[in-house]
């Protein structure tokens, strides 16, 4: 920003910062389009990570049904990721 925009920054009022804050939330009009789109990605995202998590786990079962995994190596890794 040059001088002459901070200048004019300094001189402005209090209500006049909460318009322009405004303006750039409301993103030229495209707001309503721009910010559901955030809350939809982040929405999906969340799921995304909750559906990982909990096949994760089924995974992990699965594996110690077959015998790939035993339960000591599962104490072992747990004692040496606390230290």
């Amino acid at each position: 920003m040059s001088r002459c925009g901070k200048i004019k920054l300094l001189h402005l009022k209090k209500t006049d910062y909460r318009n322009l804050m405004f303006e750039q939330l409301n993103m030229g009009g495209y707001a309503v389009f721009v910010w559901s789109a955030y809350f939809i990605a982040l929405g999906l995202t969340f799921c995304l990570y909750k559906k990982s998590v909990k096949d994760l786990k089924v995974a992990e079962k699965r594996a110690v049904e077959l015998g790939l995994v035993s339960k000591e190596v599962e104490v072992k890794e747990a004692k040496l990721n606390q230290t």
